[in-house]
């Protein structure tokens, strides 16, 4: 009797060893995971860090109108009436 249960016990033991190491879902895909999870962790912050400087960008155009204006004359070329502006070409024709 004593015989039985310790050879059930055994193959037991052994088929689940057989699924922790060399099953598909075992550990080789928890090693795969963890660092599938490095990975997207280490994406996060970085969308993270853009996200606040992004923030940081939107309330300085709300609130700070200098930094309005100089958004308005680097992207969009505007100037004030009593200005003139020269623009000149990089590669001479």
């Amino acid at each position: 009797m004593m015989r039985w249960i310790f050879l059930t016990l055994l193959m037991a033991c052994a088929y689940l060893q057989y699924q922790i190491w060399f099953d598909p879902d075992g550990r080789t895909r928890n090693i795969e995971l963890k660092n599938q999870i490095l990975v997207q962790t280490e994406r996060n912050q970085k969308l993270q860090e853009r996200n606040h400087l992004m923030h940081e960008k939107i309330m300085a155009l709300r609130y700070d109108p200098t930094a309005l204006e100089f958004a308005a004359r680097k992207q969009l070329g505007m100037v004030h009436p009593d200005e003139t502006l020269y623009s000149f070409p990089l590669e001479p024709e």
